[in-house]
C-alpha cells in the first residue's frame, strides 16, 4: 500500500493511503498497526466511502483520528471501532492527540490582504466529547507565515505550534485560552539559513534538528540527526536597567507561564469531580426529573446493549478479539458484561475471556452509578449467532 500519511502515538501507529477519487477500485484506506497486541489479529483497515480521502491522521492514547476530504473528522478506537462522524469546522490543516485530547488545526476564513492565515486551533476532549476552547483559538500567525508544527507536550500535555518564520507558541487558558509566546528560534540560529526540525517537547524545552544548508527535512539515510533542546523563552521587554536582571527575567517566562498552566490543568480534575446537591427545597423536584430520566437512560441503555453484544458477536465469530474487547468495554449493564463473558468462553478464546473477566471485577468493585438506575433494570438477551 502507498501510505501518504501516517502518525505514531503511544500504543499504535496509524496509516492512511490518500486512494483515487474517481476509482471505486482504489479507495482511500485508514490503517491501524498496535505495537503490543494481545490478540492474534488486532490490526485493522477502514475503507472510506468513495469520493472521500484521508487528509490528516493522529493516534492518541486509546483512539484514532483521520480528518478526510469532506470536512469529516473520523474517531476509532484502537480496537477499530468508529466512535464519532462528526464535521471539522473547516478544512483542517493539522491534528495532534495527547491521552484522550484531540487538537484540530483549521482554516477559520481565508486569507486577509496582507497574506495572513486565519488558522484556528481547536482542542477536543474524545472521552467526554466536549470542547476545551470553544470554536478554537486563532494562531498569531504573520503574513506570509504558514503553520509547521503542532503537537502536545509529551510531560505534561500543554499544545505546542510553531511557524515558517521560527516562532513557537503556548496555548493558555489565560483570559479564555489565548496563545502565549513561548520561543523565537530565529534568535539563536547560528547562520541565516539555519530551519529548526521540531521532533518533540518535554521539560520546558524544544527538542529539534537543525537543519543547515537549505534542506527542508532532516536525512534519514547514515547516522541519526542529532537533536537541539531549545528553552522556552518569552520575548521578554523588561524595565530593569541591570542586563543580568533583564537576563533574568527573560528567563522566568516561559516556566511561570508553563507552571501556572500545570496547576490549572491539576486543579481542573478536582473541579470536574465536584458534584453539585439541590437545596432541600428542591429536593422532591431533582429525585422525581432524575427518577423520570434514570427510567429512559435505562432503557436506551438496554437497547444500546443488545446493539453492541450483537457486535461483540459477530466481532468474536471472525476472529477480530481485540474489536470484540472494545465493544465489551463499551457495554453499561452488569449483566450485560456476564453475556460477553459467556460468549468469549464459548469460542475458547481465554484471552478476551480473561479481559471480559477483568472489566467485570472491576464493574463489581464500582458502586453508586447503578443505584442511579431505575429498578427495573432488565439484563438484555443474549444474541443469537447467525449459522
Amino acid at each position: 500500500r502507498d501510505f501518504t500519511v501516517a502518525s505514531l502515538g503511544k500504543n499504535g501507529a496509524v496509516f492512511g493511503t490518500e486512494g483515487q477519487e474517481d476509482n471505486e477500485n482504489a479507495p482511500s484506506i485508514l490503517h491501524f498497526r498496535p505495537l503490543d497486541a494481545w490478540a492474534r489479529d488486532a490490526g485493522w483497515s477502514a475503507t472510506l466511502p468513495p469520493g472521500e480521502r484521508v487528509q490528516v491522521v493522529c493516534a492518541g492514547d486509546d483512539f484514532v483520528a483521520a480528518c478526510t476530504s469532506r470536512d469529516l473528522i473520523r474517531i476509532y478506537s484502537t480496537g477499530g471501532v468508529e466512535d464519532a462522524v462528526v464535521a471539522s469546522l473547516g478544512p483542517v490543516v493539522a491534528c495532534a492527540a495527547h491521552g484522550k485530547y484531540l487538537a484540530v488545526a483549521y482554516h477559520g476564513g481565508i486569507p486577509d490582504g496582507e497574506g495572513r492565515q486565519h488558522v484556528q486551533v481547536q482542542v477536543l476532549d474524545v472521552e467526554s466529547r466536549q470542547t476545551l476552547n470553544g470554536n478554537g483559538t486563532r494562531l498569531p500567525l504573520q503574513p506570509g507565515c504558514l503553520l509547521t508544527w503542532l503537537a502536545f507536550k509529551s510531560d505534561d500535555g500543554v499544545l505546542l505550534a510553531s511557524d515558517s518564520q521560527g516562532s513557537f507558541w503556548l496555548l493558555v487558558d489565560d483570559f479564555g485560552h489565548r496563545w502565549a509566546p513561548a520561543l523565537d528560534a530565529a534568535t539563536t540560529r547560528h547562520n541565516i539559513g539555519d530551519r529548526e526540525w521540531p521532533v518533540y517537547a518535554k521539560h520546558g524545552s524544544v527538542h529539534c534538528c537543525v537543519l543547515k544548508g537549505g534542506l527542508t527535512q532532516p536525512q534519514c539515510r547514515g547516522a541519526r540527526p542529532v537533536l537541539d533542546a531549545l528553552p522556552l523563552r518569552l520575548p521578554h521587554a523588561s524595565s530593569a536597567r541591570d542586563a543580568a536582571q533583564r537576563r533574568a527575567e527573560a528567563g522566568l517566562g516561559a516556566p511561570t507561564t508553563l507552571a501556572r498552566q500545570r496547576a490549572r490543568l491539576a486543579g481542573a480534575a478536582g473541579v470536574l469531580a465536584f458534584t453539585r446537591r439541590p437545596a432541600s427545597d428542591d429536593a422532591a423536584k431533582h429525585e422525581r426529573i432524575a427518577r423520570d430520566l434514570a427510567r429512559a437512560a435505562n432503557e436506551a441503555i438496554l437497547q444500546r446493549d443488545r446493539a453492541v453484544l450483537r457486535q461483540l458477536v459477530a466481532a468474536t465469530k471472525d476472529g477480530a478479539y481485540a474489536r470484540a474487547y472494545d465493544l465489551a468495554r463499551r457495554l453499561q449493564l452488569r449483566e450485560s458484561l456476564d453475556l460477553a463473558r459467556r460468549i468469549a468462553a464459548s469460542h475458547g478464546e481465554d484471552a478476551l475471556t480473561a479481559r471480559v473477566e477483568d472489566l467485570i471485577a472491576v464493574a463489581d468493585g464500582t458502586t453508586g452509578e447503578e443505584d442511579a438506575m431505575d429498578e427495573e433494570n432488565v439484563a438484555p438477551e443474549a444474541p443469537k449467532e447467525e449459522s
